[in-house]
Parts: structure tokens; sequence; C-alpha cells
């Protein structure tokens, strides 16, 4: 991942030592105009053999999103975890980790990752839904807002767009996503492995907060994004 003058790339294989297997580490370079130079090298505060910590990575504005998808929770094995940290200066500081309120073992939560400025979208490949076949989900996460006693870097997980299934068709809801009231929301439909890849589905209008189609083949995630010309929220699940 990169953002200006600096790259993050994940090393998921890492071993601290001979004999601890894949704890993964993510390494941030800085370009100075004619050369790379390592800043810092990012690791799990409670990493563990075969979590493979920097299986996914991603960058903005000063703050680092990494993906752990193999690590163990208290749940079980490979549920998986997402770490932030935020950098000041040349230095960056481990923020904190993240994990689903629905989390279980082999969920695989943060196989992906994508971050802009205070809204992360986390990939979980394996998440069972509605059967054992691991359908997969994403969550979406943001800033608490200023004045919360939170700081840069500090996110928290999202109410979640509700997906139902009835033969061809999916009927998502959600949850009103602006302080003032919103009439119109614009529905957009994306690649799970492309999190820019999204288009406009359909517009739902007069204030409904649900909307029915016939989604496109293979792995989807979907965003409901307010349309009242001064602030839009966005959720996201597949």
């Amino acid at each position: 991942a990169i953002e200006g003058n600096t790259f993050i790339g994940g090393a998921r294989e890492d071993a601290p030592f001979v004999g601890q297997t894949a704890y993964g580490a993510a390494y941030v370079f800085e370009f100075n105009g004619a050369t790379w130079t390592q800043q810092a090298k990012l690791t799990a505060p409670d990493g563990g053999a075969f979590d493979r910590f920097g299986w996914s990575v991603a960058i903005s504005n000063n703050v680092v999103a990494v993906g752990a998808r193999e690590a163990a929770t208290a749940v079980g094995p490979d549920a998986g975890s997402v770490y932030i940290y935020t950098r000041s200066g040349t230095t960056w500081d481990y923020q904190q980790k993240l994990a689903p309120s629905d989390t279980f073992n082999g969920d695989r939560f943060g196989s992906s990752v994508a971050l802009s400025f205070g809204t992360l979208l986390v990939g979980a490949a394996e998440k069972a839904l509605t059967s054992p076949n691991g359908q997969g989900a994403a969550y979406y996460f943001i800033s608490n807002p200023a004045g919360a006693g939170r700081v840069p870097g500090d996110l928290a997980l999202e109410s979640r767009l509700n997906v139902t299934k009835s033969g061809n068709n999916l009927t998502l809801t959600w949850n009103w996503s602006c302080v003032t009231t919103d009439t119109d929301f614009g529905v957009y439909e994306g690649l799970l492995t492309n999190f820019t890849s999204h288009v406009p589905v359909l517009c739902s209008t007069g204030g409904a907060t649900t909307a029915t189609f016939a989604p496109a083949a293979g792995n989807r995630y979907y965003l409901v994004v307010a349309q009242n010309g001064s602030e839009e929220g966005s959720y996201g699940y597949t």
C-alpha cells in the first residue's frame, strides 16, 4: 500500500526468532525524492505463530491498518484480527486491535483491508452467514467523532448493512446515516476483491431505508450512501 511518499508492505511469514513461524510483520518505507529508506517495522503486540500479521495492509492520513487473518482469538483459531497504528513525525505507535462483534473461529477477519481517512473496510473471507460454507463478509469501521475522548486512528464498528436473500433477489436494509433528514440513498455494488470497484445500482428515494434488486454474479460488497447534499454515510456488507 502506498500514499504520497510512504509505502507499507506486509511480510506475513516473518519469524522474529528461529522456530517462531509466520508471526508476520509490516515494513514502512519513506521516499525522500531519490531513495527509499525504512522508517519502521510494525508487529502485533500479542502476536503468535501462524497469525500471519501483514496478510493485508492499508494506509491513509498517517494511519495504518494491518490484517492478521489467521490470528487465534478467544473464540478459536483463524478468527483473525486487524491492528491499527498511527504516525507522529517519524514514529509509529500501536493504537488498537479490531475484531467484529460476531467473531468466530475460521472467519479470517483481516483477509483484506481498505482505509480512507476515518473509515475502514475489513474483509472476513470465510465468514459463515447462513451455512457453514464461508460466504464471507465485510465490516465497516469509522473513527469516533472529535471531542469524544478518542485519538486519530481509533476506530469503532459501525452498524452494518443487513442483507437478506430471496430467490435471485437481495434485499438491503440500513439505518439512517446522517444527523440531518435523509430522503435519497444511492446504492452501490462492487467486487469484494476490489474495494474501489463499486458502481451505482439504484437510488432509494422518499426516505426509504430498504432496497431489493437482483445482484451481479460473484462475491460482492454493497455501500449505501445518503444523498442529502451536506453529509454522506455509507455501510458495507456482503
